[in-house]
């Protein structure tokens, strides 16, 4: 009799994917405003939704920008999600003794504002604090509040990080399977992360191989021209009204597609990491709405249970 395999899952509304890089996915709209608004606004690229940049929604960013008073350049996107952009950049402090030259931002809506930190902040200020830095988990530089004309937005400073596994192996491997030795080698990297995880008693909440990247080569030396090109030239697509009226204030006049990452060959460094930790919780704070789907490898049917 074959036994079933379980998976376990949390039934959650959709938000931002990887903060280091991140794919497009459909998300619903939030209200009826936004559903009627959802044509207002057209461009040339395919990007983030543009009726969420309103009051509550995306913040407008700008490439050469610099935040945190002039600390993080703005030079590319990396992506986008449904409650988050998230950017590279390059950290322009002078003295930097931990801090990697260049990092992601990932600067979330500002409807998702909390007086506290949120859950996703609290687990990588513990995750920070545990010395040694556990191995193949994502690891946060900094964080802080930005003010712009949509609201009061989280931004989180992570290392950056390379593709993912799914782009990899769209990039790389025509049949659609990751080599035996390398998968190997990323299945036990992504077990010993999961392991520091649960050692500290932190849930992941969000396991799959789009929340596994790989680790960029050393860069830091890079100039901003060199680094760019390892990303591939921004594209950009200018912001329309269709009625042709000017934007509002809360409206980019741009947006970027995300970075291709070029032709490099990122499997060469064989490291990943755990990203993405949007959905994470303490042992002392578990979901309370849980989905366990139990998957029948005989005959491939599905069974759902929540409780």
């Amino acid at each position: 009799m074959a036994i079933p395999c379980m998976i376990l899952s949390r039934t959650i509304p959709l938000r931002s994917i990887s903060p280091l890089r991140i794919t497009s996915r459909t998300m619903s709209s939030h209200s009826n405003s936004s559903q009627m608004d959802q044509n207002l606004y057209i461009s040339t690229i395919d990007a983030e939704p543009l009726q969420r940049y309103r009051q509550g929604g995306y913040h407008p960013v700008t490439l050469g920008k610099c935040l945190k008073f002039g600390r993080y350049k703005v030079l590319h996107k990396l992506g986008w999600g449904g409650y988050s952009t998230v950017w590279a950049a390059r950290d322009q402090r002078l003295c930097k003794l931990v801090e990697q030259t260049y990092i992601a931002v990932k600067i979330s809506v500002a409807e998702r504002e909390h007086n506290g930190d949120t859950q996703e902040l609290q687990t990588l200020k513990l995750l920070a604090s545990h010395q040694p830095l556990p191995n193949h988990t994502v690891h946060m530089l900094d964080h802080f509040d930005l003010k712009g004309p949509n609201g009061s937005h989280k931004c989180l400073v992570y290392e950056l990080l390379g593709p993912n596994v799914p782009d990899i192996i769209d990039a790389s491997f025509p049949d659609g399977r990751l080599p035996g030795k390398l998968a190997k080698i990323i299945a036990k990297q992504c077990l010993i992360g999961l392991d520091s995880l649960h050692q500290l008693k932190i849930g992941h909440g969000d396991l799959h191989t789009r929340n596994l990247a790989f680790a960029m080569p050393h860069i830091d030396n890079l100039t901003e021209e060199k680094f760019i090109e390892i990303l591939g030239k921004p594209e950009v697509g200018y912001v329309q009204k269709r009625d042709g009226k000017f934007l509002e204030a809360g409206v980019p006049e741009y947006v970027v597609r995300p970075a291709s990452y070029g032709n490099n060959s990122w499997i060469l460094a064989q490291d990943v990491k755990i990203i993405d930790f949007g959905e994470s919780f303490l042992h002392t704070a578990p979901p309370r709405n849980t989905t366990y789907t139990f998957i029948s490898p005989g005959t491939g049917s599905y069974i759902s249970r929540s409780h």
